[in-house]
């Protein structure tokens, strides 16, 4: 019970370790992420190496067989793990803001697109409504005239005395 503690004890001492690796990458790499997912992923980044020690230990115990630097591997396999994790979520995150970008972009170009053909729209009926106006312009004008015409009195013939 005791051997069994202690490595739990010492799994959960490189998983520490490691989050605070693992938060020091995100930090260098500006990526913003909340401490409990770095150390989830390295619970999960270690679990590989605390299989290989789980292996290790009763083959060393019963054989003898030693690996020279298993202690480096153990941390360096879960390390690699972990930042490369980081790594991969940093570049889903640009790829996702890059797609991002292109839909904004194809909107901007749509809304442009819409505009233009409005315009067109709105010339096209300016052109039209302007003939129109014309003639009501046309019609007014004549109609004032035959109107100054009708208020004017009568003119008088010369010859005649009244």
């Amino acid at each position: 019970m005791y051997c069994f503690l202690i490595f739990l004890i010492g799994a959960l001492w490189y998983v520490l370790m490691l989050s605070f690796l693992g938060f020091l990458t995100t930090k260098i790499i500006k990526l913003r992420m909340r401490y409990a997912a770095i150390f989830n992923m390295s619970v999960y980044a270690i679990t590989l190496s605390l299989l290989l020690e789980i292996i290790y230990i009763p083959i060393n115990v019963f054989t003898g067989f030693t690996i020279k630097y298993f202690d480096v591997m153990y941390v360096t396999v879960a390390t690699i793990y972990l930042v490369a994790a980081i790594f991969i979520i940093k570049s889903e995150f640009i790829k996702k803001q890059a797609e991002l970008m292109k839909i904004l972009e194809m909107q901007e170009e749509v809304k442009r697109q819409l505009e233009q053909q409005e315009n067109q729209k709105n010339k096209e009926t300016d052109k039209k409504d302007e003939p129109k106006d014309k003639e009501k312009e046309e019609n007014k004008s004549t109609d004032k005239k035959q109107e100054k015409q009708e208020r004017k009195e009568p003119e008088e013939p010369e010859g005649s005395n009244a």
